[in-house]
C-alpha cells in the first residue's frame, strides 16, 4: 500500500512585522485570523490556516497517480532477483508556490517558482489551483501606515512510497 505524505511550510519572502525608518510594517491578516493577540499571534494563525486549507484541499492529479501506479506495476512484474536490486518507484517533489497578498487582501500572480523532483506539470498547476482558492485576506500588509503588497512562497512537499 503506498502512503501519501504531504508537508507545508509557509515562509514569507519579505519581512513580516519590523520597524523601519519609513514607520511601522505590519503582515497581512487571513480571514478567521484575531490580531488582539499580536503580530506574531496572527503570523502563526495565517501559517496554520493556509497549511489546514491547502492539506485539506490539494490532490495529485489522477494522472500523475495512474503513472505511479503504472511504474510500480511494472516493478513488480520484474523478476524477484532484478526487483531486490532495483528501488521501488515512489512520486516524490516539492513544487514552490508565489503569491501576492494585495492592497485589497485579494491574491495575485499565484505562480509556480520552482519544482523539485520528476512532479508533472498537472500536479504544479493543481498547486497553483489550491493556492487560488484561499479565501481573500482580512486586511492587506501596512507599510508606514499604508496597505501595499507582500509576496509569500508556499513549498509543498509531495511524497507518495
Amino acid at each position: 500500500m503506498k502512503r501519501f505524505l504531504l508537508t507545508l511550510v509557509l515562509g514569507a519572502s519579505t519581512v513580516l512585522s519590523a520597524q523601519t525608518s519609513e514607520g511601522f510594517t505590519r503582515g497581512p491578516v487571513f480571514a478567521g485570523c484575531d490580531t488582539t493577540g499580536g503580530s506574531e499571534a496572527a503570523i502563526s494563525c495565517m501559517q496554520q490556516a493556509i497549511v489546514r486549507h491547502i492539506g485539506q484541499n490539494f490532490t495529485i492529479p489522477k494522472v500523475e497517480r495512474d503513472a505511479l501506479h503504472a511504474k510500480t506495476a511494472a516493478w513488480k512484474a520484474l523478476p524477484r532477483g532484478e526487483r531486490k536490486n532495483t528501488p521501488e518507484p515512489e512520486l516524490s517533489g516539492r513544487i514552490y508556490i508565489t503569491f501576492y497578498v494585495e492592497i485589497d487582501g485579494s491574491l495575485g500572480e499565484v505562480e509556480v517558482s520552482k519544482v523539485t523532483g520528476e512532479l508533472m506539470k498537472e500536479t504544479q498547476e493543481a498547486g497553483i489551483e489550491v493556492v487560488k482558492s484561499l479565501p481573500p485576506f482580512q486586511r492587506p500588509a501596512y507599510e508606514a501606515g499604508k496597505p501595499v503588497r507582500q509576496q509569500y512562497t508556499i513549498p509543498i512537499s509531495v511524497q507518495v512510497m
